[in-house]
């Protein structure tokens, strides 16, 4: 049986301020590619490891242009919810997100952790697939179960997707899933999302694990400016384990998905990379202000900003912009009667 692998195309309509094309046309243009790389290779479905879209709330206009798009795949297309197309991150929030529409119309179909969706070709060769959704926990406190505790199915190659954080190895200061952690999994293959760079295709443990890197570069993150995109061909073959499985790394030519120097604005990156560093610093400088604040004496956002001001030197231009912000927000607070 044959599966196409892709993630993270984050459909949108707005351009990241530093991209030089119409990035909402580019990701369609790669969406049709995918489609048409189904159909040279006779997929029997398509798989996404989440965020199709990059808002939970995108207009009707992409909307309807995504959905001509998918229209074209003519297979199925197994997903799971990605934390950009939920709200705070909760998957529970998807019957109001745009998404549902997709979702509803057919062109979609979830993926559970514990109602595997059970596919069988014409010789009567079987694939379980089961995936879980981005949420609140996925990635924390040690958590794997979202990644290991699937149901056995026998006679079939099993396939778990998740929207997770999983890599080869511990990143600093992130939430990461090693492969090392979940070699346990009752999956005989992984396939994983939501970090961009990717990680190809590793083998241990008798098991396969797979990120072949997102379809859209949406970020000033290195892993996106570096990025060449790909899909994943999944030939499970006759095997009902992880050494039947064939994966193959398709990469996109560059009509369709063109060299970061040619689509990115390396100034405008800059400065998008040199304003996260600042706001990132003024959140940890913050966090320890806040600790030494005396909430004895009453909370008040203007009380908390003079002393963030007394603890740090915050320039003059981001003390106006945070008073301007406090004063918009209890404006809206007393919209609703001063309750």
């Amino acid at each position: 049986m044959k599966l196409m692998y892709f993630t993270d195309p984050h459909v949108r309509v707005k351009s990241p301020l530093y991209r030089l094309d119409d990035y909402g046309e580019r990701i369609l243009k790669k969406l049709n590619y995918v489609a048409q790389l189904g159909h040279e290779h006779n997929v029997d479905g398509y798989i996404c490891g989440g965020d199709i879209l990059d808002r939970p709330d995108i207009p009707y206009s992409m909307m309807a242009k995504l959905i001509s798009v998918l229209i074209k795949f003519e297979k199925p297309i197994y997903t799971v919810i990605g934390n950009h197309e939920e709200f705070g991150y909760n998957p529970n929030s998807h019957p109001r997100t745009a998404l549902s529409i997709v979702t509803a119309s057919g062109l979609l179909t979830r993926l559970s952790m514990n109602n595997p969706i059970i596919l069988t070709d014409a010789l009567g060769n079987k694939v379980s697939l089961t995936g879980c959704d981005a949420h609140s926990e996925l990635d924390k406190y040690g958590r794997v179960s979202d990644y290991v505790d699937i149901p056995e199915v026998t006679n079939a190659v099993r396939i778990h997707v998740v929207h997770g954080f999983l890599a080869k190895r511990p990143w600093p200061q992130v939430p990461v899933t090693t492969i090392d952690d979940i070699l346990h999994t009752k999956a005989h293959l992984v396939l994983s999302g939501h970090e961009h760079s990717g990680f190809g295709v590793v083998r241990k443990g008798g098991k396969v694990f797979c990120n072949p890197g997102a379809l859209g570069r949406v970020t000033a993150s290195v892993g996106d400016v570096n990025l060449d995109v790909k899909v994943a061909l999944i030939d499970t073959g006759v095997a009902v384990d992880s050494d039947g499985i064939n994966i193959d790394l398709l990469k996109f030519p560059i009509e369709i998905a063109p060299p970061a120097n040619e689509v990115i604005d390396r100034e405008k990156l800059e400065l998008e990379k040199e304003h996260k560093q600042a706001q990132a610093a003024f959140v940890a400088s913050a966090k320890e202000a806040i600790k030494k604040f005396n909430f004895e004496e009453g909370f008040n956002l203007y009380s908390m900003l003079d002393f963030l001001i007394l603890e740090d030197e915050i320039p003059e231009e981001v003390q106006k912009l945070m008073r301007y912000y406090i004063e918009k927000a209890e404006e809206e607070l007393s919209k609703g009667g001063g309750e």
